[in-house]
This record gives C-alpha cells, sequence and structure tokens, in this order.
C-alpha cells in the first residue's frame, strides 16, 4: 500500500462513519437518506482508488477505476437531489430522471472508458491521462457541472430568501463545499495537465474529504441533517 492508497482507505473510513452516523439518526427521513447515498458513492470512488493506486498493471488500475466509477458517476445527481431537498425551493414529481444521464454514463464507463484514456507508472504511481479527445468526456463533465450549478444557485436563492440565520449558515457551508468541490475534481485531474507540466495521479476522490469536513462542521455548530432535531424549526425530516 503506497501514500495515495492508505489516505484514500482512512479518507474511506471517515466518509462511512459519517454517512452511518446521519442515516441512524433519522434513517426515515428522505435528506438524512440521500446524504447516506453520497456518502456511499463517495465511498464506492475511494474504495476503488485505494486499490487502483497500488495496482501492479495498468490493466488492473483500469479495472479499479471501473469499480471507482459509481461513484463520481452518480455523486453530481445525489448532490442535487440532496439540495432539492433541504432547500425545497425545487419541488417536481419526476425528480428522479435526474440519474438518467448517470445510467447512460456508468454503462459506457464499464464498456468502454470515459475519464481517462491511458494509465501509465511514472516512478512509485500511476499517472491518468484525461481522454480530451473523446466526446462522452465532455458530455460528462457538462452534466456535473450544470448539476452542480444548479445546486449552487438553489442555495444562493435560500440564503437570500430564508429568515431562519441556522438555515443561512447551512446553506453557505454546503455552498462553499460546493465551490472547493468543483474546483478540487476539476483543476488537479483535467486543467492542471492542460496549462502546467503536470501528471495526475487521481487523487480527486481524496478531495471529498473536504466536502465530509465541511457537512460536519454543519452538523456539528447548527445541528444539521437531525442533530438534535428536537431543536429544529424547519422541517427538513419526513
Amino acid at each position: 500500500m503506497n501514500l495515495l492508497s492508505f489516505i484514500a482507505t482512512l479518507a474511506l473510513a471517515i466518509t462511512i462513519i459519517e454517512g452511518l452516523f446521519i442515516l441512524l439518526r433519522n434513517p426515515e427521513s428522505v435528506a438524512n437518506r440521500l446524504f447516506f447515498c453520497i456518502c456511499l458513492c463517495i465511498s464506492i470512488w475511494l474504495f476503488g482508488c485505494a486499490f487502483g493506486y497500488s495496482s501492479s498493471t495498468s490493466e488492473e488500475a483500469f479495472f479499479w477505476l471501473k469499480v471507482a466509477s459509481p461513484g463520481y458517476i452518480f455523486m453530481h445527481a445525489l448532490i442535487l437531489h440532496f439540495v432539492c431537498r433541504f432547500t425545497k425551493i425545487i419541488k417536481i414529481k419526476w425528480i428522479y430522471l435526474i440519474y438518467l444521464p448517470s445510467l447512460v454514463f456508468l454503462y459506457i464507463s464499464l464498456t468502454d472508458h470515459l475519464v481517462f484514456s491511458d494509465i501509465h507508472r511514472v516512478g512509485k504511481y500511476w499517472v491518468m491521462v484525461p481522454d480530451y479527445h473523446s466526446i462522452t468526456f465532455y458530455m460528462l463533465m457538462t452534466n456535473y457541472l450544470s448539476y452542480y450549478f444548479l445546486s449552487l444557485l438553489l442555495l444562493y436563492i435560500n440564503i437570500k430568501k430564508t429568515k431562519s440565520n441556522r438555515i443561512r449558515s447551512q446553506s453557505r457551508i454546503i455552498f462553499a463545499a460546493i465551490v472547493i468541490t468543483i474546483t478540487s475534481y476539476n483543476i488537479e485531474p483535467f486543467l492542471a495537465p492542460i496549462f502546467f507540466d503536470y501528471n495526475t495521479y487521481g487523487q480527486a476522490s481524496i478531495y471529498s474529504i473536504v466536502w465530509i469536513s465541511f457537512i460536519w462542521y454543519a452538523m456539528d455548530k447548527y445541528r444539521f441533517l437531525g442533530i438534535y432535531e428536537n431543536y429544529l424549526p424547519f422541517d427538513l425530516l419526513d
């Protein structure tokens, strides 16, 4: 196990613990279940990467990338669903249709290359080459960026319209977490190799710990997602 595998395993443990903690607080809450699913996606992503970082061959690294793919393919859809549930601004009957693009991308990922066209070793670590010539690569990027930006818009509206200081603070924390998520998920693996002499080692999944840390802070300071739910002044739980 190399350093990246160790960090991914540690982040995986933290993510699973927090997801289960929130779920068990109120298993009947849709918001809590959605948050658990987000943690589950991150965990699947980290699980595949933890093994992938220590792979012996390029073929093995690609195998673990496919194992990890459901995590990063469904995460943005779950975050949008979660934000819709949290803000209650968009209430549509067919909300689950937002997952259809992810199902298509999952099929592509399992049958072909979706994000990276090549994986080769440089020193102790595997270097991943983004598939800049693939149309599906840009379709996936458009899909998850549009979902994240819509989530940010909903949170911004929520910050402006709510009369609760606690909800406003919670929305700001989630907003900051998504901004950092977008930045870290795109600069390191996709933009840095274009503009700098830089090789990506595919550590974007590890940055998910930022999302988890922000939500944990919101739980501890602002009683987010059912923590001390008896004192919540708003109907977040079902």
